[in-house]
């Protein structure tokens, strides 16, 4: 459901005291246009971080929302990236 941005605090908080969404138990999925930048809140207590736009993921790690989380990156992004494991 496309939503605007400054909406999100009531529609989480009804959304919520409503029980349509239920942290832990529900999916969360905010993702902005073009796919620049996705999160989901997982049902099963994960956060999955993505998108095309490599610095609104830069800007969106350096917040303090993500500064106590640990990551686990499963896919580079792009395939010539330096830091991707070696077999």
């Amino acid at each position: 459901m496309p939503l605007l941005s400054w909406h999100l605090p009531d529609f989480f908080r009804d959304s919520t005291s409503q029980r349509i969404f239920r942290p832990g138990e529900s999916d969360l999925h905010i993702t902005l246009p073009e796919e620049r930048l996705f999160i989901t809140f997982c049902h099963k207590g994960d956060v999955h971080l993505g998108g095309t736009d490599v610095h609104l993921l830069d800007a969106a790690l350096s917040t303090s929302l993500f500064s106590e989380l640990g990551f686990v990156c499963r896919y580079p992004r792009k395939s010539s990236d330096s830091t991707k494991p070696k077999p």
